[in-house]
């Protein structure tokens, strides 16, 4: 079965552990809610996945052929001027087969 995997992941910021040993398996159809406080790691851990960021220990692997997006947190001024769905049918032209 194809997923994706994150094994005995740690990594922190500022000398601080955001997550140690974290371990993560998202299979097909399965949703994610990533909830926390400001500063906990949310926008880290989803670059770790997407693959923006290197962990400092552990691993993370993906299923062959596996397609990854992500949209900055914070986006520009250029960007904000385009409509929502004008911005997302860019970075994701074939909404279908998304979902």
């Amino acid at each position: 079965m194809l997923r994706l995997n994150l094994a005995s992941v740690t990594h922190g910021f500022d000398g601080s552990d955001l997550f140690t040993n974290l371990n993560v398996e998202l299979t097909p159809g399965m949703k994610l809610v990533v909830a926390g406080p400001n500063g906990c790691g949310k926008s880290t851990l989803l670059q770790i996945m997407s693959g923006m960021v290197v962990p400092e220990k552990g691993r993370v692997t993906y299923p062959r052929g596996a397609r990854i997006g992500h949209v900055r947190q914070e986006l520009s001024g250029i960007e904000l001027n385009r409509s929502l769905m004008g911005y997302m049918l860019e970075v994701l032209p074939d909404w279908e087969a998304f979902w």
